[in-house]
């Protein structure tokens, strides 16, 4: 590749690429002034695109989180923290909340919550009277909306802090996100070692985020991560070179299965 080229298309990283920690607390600016912050990311685990911007509305619409989707942003400006939109705070006031489209963590408070109360009601007296209670389903796996909960959709509020844990066992601890913002697409799983070491893998190698085993799974093993491409944030989107840590994996698996 032409050193021209390369040039380019660090520049174009570098302009693209962001930490989802950084993006955490960026003012977002809707078209006639600020309507909140940014709280978390909402993703797709199975083709690990960003689906939503939780944005906490603040003193603008108070106890209000909104779900806005990606498609909705016009620019990420780095030197400002800020993430523009094109609605305006009128618009926001109408979007969906975070009831409407819950992530598989949220649906699991849901359902333990929903068992519990049900219990309580199967052992309250009332219902001797009442035996047509036992005929309504316990629970129905559904958002406020209706709209049935979708069993890919994370949070990376939840999945930040959980073990990666390798075919040998556990390998680290996923540190953050790396997210291109031209496409809202996650780049890669920063993984932190336990000698504190940062390295970066690619999200197709995970195969299960296990939230009740507080757990995201990958059949890599563990010195495979603990070697792999390193991460220093303060050279985090010069150092993504996307060629050469897919190149590292391949590599690595060829390896592991000629052995």
């Amino acid at each position: 590749m032409p050193d021209s080229h390369r040039a380019s298309r660090r520049e174009r990283i570098m302009r693209t690429t962001r930490s989802v920690r950084e993006l955490t607390g960026w003012a977002v600016h809707a078209v006639d002034g600020d309507i909140g912050k940014v709280r978390e990311l909402y993703f797709d685990d199975a083709d690990w695109r960003v689906r939503y911007l939780v944005v906490d509305t603040g003193r603008w619409f108070p106890n209000r989180r909104v779900l806005l989707s990606p498609a909705l942003v016009e620019d990420v400006a780095g030197e400002q923290r800020k993430i523009a939109i094109a609605m305006t705070r009128e618009q926001v006031r109408h979007c969906p909340d975070i009831a409407t489209d819950k992530p598989v963590a949220l649906q699991r408070q849901a359902r333990r919550k929903a068992e519990f109360n049900w219990t309580l009601v199967l052992a309250g007296e009332a219902l001797a009277s009442v035996p047509e209670a036992l005929e309504t389903p316990a629970f129905a796996p559904i958002n406020r909306n209706g709209k049935p909960f979708d069993a890919h959709l994370r949070t990376t509020s939840v999945v930040i802090g959980l073990t990666l844990r390798a075919d040998d066992g556990a390998a680290g601890r996923i540190a953050d996100f790396i997210v291109d913002v031209d496409s809202w697409e996650i780049r890669y799983l920063v993984v932190e070692l336990a000698s504190g070491t940062r390295v970066v893998v690619p999200p197709r190698l995970v195969t299960a985020i296990r939230i009740e085993e507080k757990a995201v799974d990958t059949d890599l093993p563990r010195h495979t991560i603990a070697e792999g491409p390193s991460l220093d944030a303060s050279t985090l989107p010069a150092r993504l070179h996307e060629e050469s840590v897919l190149r590292y994996y391949a590599q690595a698996r060829d390896v592991a299965s000629s052995v």
